[in-house]
């Protein structure tokens, strides 16, 4: 039962692209990540994975095929997987988002 708390303190963040940089767990079934976004992140492509999560700081905006959402702190998001609900992160603040994937 030890791999049931999960410290993110103990992780150092590590930069994913220039402008994004995450703490990350994942075992068989999930990734759990807490991730920061600061300008000058820019999604080229749009993403058909799922994300589950929360804002846990700032503000930003996800564009879909035919609209956009603005999600803020303290707003949780569920997004599934597809070519239906392929998306993009828009930041133009820094923000800290919670999330779980599938693995």
């Amino acid at each position: 039962m030890n791999d049931v708390l999960k410290r993110f303190s103990d992780l150092p963040w590590v930069e994913i692209a220039p402008g994004a940089r995450e703490k990350r767990f994942t075992d068989a079934n999930q990734t759990i990540r807490l991730v920061q976004f600061s300008p000058p992140f820019v999604e080229s492509d749009p993403c058909t994975k799922a994300h589950v999560g929360f804002v846990v700081s700032g503000e930003f905006e996800i564009e879909f095929t035919d609209s956009r959402v603005q999600f803020r702190e303290g707003d949780a998001l569920s997004i599934p997987a597809g070519p239906a609900t392929a998306h993009r992160a828009i930041i133009t603040q820094e923000v800290t988002l919670f999330l779980v994937e599938p693995a």
